[in-house]
């Protein structure tokens, strides 16, 4: 009969434990973390108005690593856009949700015009995702311009004249 006993109450703190345990699961929530790369155009003139030329510039973001995050409405893996304007400045959103090294090649696509010169730089961009403090992302971006040098910012300059 003690056995009994001693049956029911290892059962019992088995049971106990059980509830314990699947009580205390704690889920992981995603981490994720936005990076902004700031795209500045810069249009130098002489001898005209504003209004007397066309300030469109556009862009080309590709992805150059495997699985690298792009912008929302990137298409195979090449995200498009333009800046107007004289001195505008356009920020790029991009997630990332897990660490890892990104690259990215940033180009100026602006269909070639009388009277302007520009910019062909052929910024490489590398992003470097790691994990942080308490679980969290921490992100480093670093571009270099088509001479290997690093820049602290991305500017492309066209002439018009």
């Amino acid at each position: 009969m003690k056995i009994h006993i001693k049956q029911k109450a290892i059962l019992a703190l088995l049971l106990l434990n059980l509830l314990i345990m699947t009580n205390s699961v704690a889920y992981a929530a995603e981490n994720q973390i936005s990076v902004e790369l700031a795209v500045k155009q810069t249009i130098e003139y002489k001898n005209v108005t504003t209004q007397q030329f066309n300030k469109m510039g556009t862009y080309e973001l590709t992805g150059l690593t495997e699985e690298a995050p792009m912008p929302e409405g990137s298409e195979n893996n090449v995200y498009l856009f333009s800046v107007n304007g004289v001195d505008e400045t356009v920020k790029i959103p991009i997630s990332y949700t897990h660490g890892g090294i990104y690259q990215y090649q940033l180009v100026q696509t602006t269909e070639k015009q009388d009277a302007y010169t520009y910019d062909e730089t052929n910024y490489k961009i590398t992003v470097y995702v790691k994990n942080g403090e308490n679980g969290g992302l921490v992100a480093e971006v670093i571009a270099e311009n088509g001479r290997g040098k690093k820049c602290g910012n991305i500017i492309f300059l066209n002439k018009y004249e």
